[in-house]
């Protein structure tokens, strides 16, 4: 069994840090990782990290560190808690996919893993390899996406020509309006990772008729029929112009990623429009749904 070695040091001193690391570095560390804790100010920023007096700090070694490793802490760092652990070696990406199976997604449509067979009560399938994208289908937004596009697309099939997945991910909901709809799909991703693990998943699947462009939706110059955006609720007020704007009038725009307990600030926010109505409202677990449609204005 290939085995690896950490040392957990905590309560470092914040001005020790970089002595602290580069101690560890001098007796063969790989790496050493900072544990940070963060808040978010606003829904639709990055994190903060929460500044801290007190650190602590992991350190990774191939082989045990030396008894003189641990002397300095005994010596002249006292106030520093040491623990050492041994740890087993291991894939995590092949750990993972362990417990990654085929599931339902919505109605006759099941997400499959590249590397499995689909199921046999898998009527309708779409295949992915999830890689560092979000988006694998088992989170409620996803699934409450899903449902809302095949039961919004059944009636309007013959109106939609053409749709634009907004925050892709994985690919998932451009894959099911693309095989659904046999449109003209394109999609935006900020990540420049998942716009990777999209593109392949689009090719794992065969589909011709799906775009992913570098540019993000500002940059689009064209509008659609049918426009999803499955993206937390401070994002999409944030994107609340753009979205409106690219769908076409007497087109759909459909915004799930809103928490119930922030459902009416995003009423007020962005669904206080007159340029849009009100077509279904949709809740799975705590997560809300909207369906929309733009208005012509005089």
């Amino acid at each position: 069994m290939s085995t690896y070695f950490e040392v957990k040091l905590r309560q470092v001193p914040k001005h020790l840090e970089d002595e602290i690391s580069g101690h560890c570095f001098s007796f063969d560390a790989t790496g050493v990782m900072e544990s940070m804790d963060f808040h978010q100010m606003r829904d639709d920023y990055a994190p903060t990290e929460i500044e801290k007096d007190l650190k602590s700090l992991v350190a990774y070694f191939n082989e045990k560190p030396k008894d003189e490793f641990f002397k300095v802490f005994k010596e002249k760092f006292t106030e520093i808690e040491v623990e050492l652990a041994e740890q087993e070696n291991k894939d995590w990406m092949e750990e993972w996919k362990k417990d990654f199976k085929a599931f339902p997604l919505a109605e006759d449509y099941w997400v499959v893993p590249s590397w499995l067979e689909a199921p046999e009560e898998a009527k309708k399938s779409l295949r992915i390899d999830p890689g560092m994208a979000f988006g694998t289908g088992t989170h409620d937004t996803t699934q409450l996406a899903s449902k809302l596009i095949l039961n919004t697309l059944k009636p309007i099939k013959s109106e939609v020509q053409t749709g634009l997945d907004v925050g892709t991910g994985t690919g998932i909901l451009a894959m099911l309006m693309a095989k659904e709809l046999e449109c003209k799909m394109t999609c935006t991703e900020i990540d420049d990772d998942a716009r990777v693990v999209a593109r392949e998943n689009f090719a794992i699947n065969d589909f011709k008729n799906i775009d992913l462009p570098d540019q993000q939706i500002e940059s689009l110059k064209d509008t659609y029929d049918f426009v999803v955006a499955n993206i937390i609720d401070g994002v999409l007020i944030k994107l609340k112009k753009e979205l409106i704007d690219k769908t076409k009038v007497d087109g759909y725009l459909l915004l799930t990623g809103i928490l119930e307990e922030r459902e009416e600030n995003f009423k007020r926010e962005f669904l206080n429009d007159e340029s849009i109505e009100i077509q279904s409202r949709v809740q799975q677990g705590e997560w809300v749904g909207f369906l929309v449609r733009r208005r012509a204005l005089a």
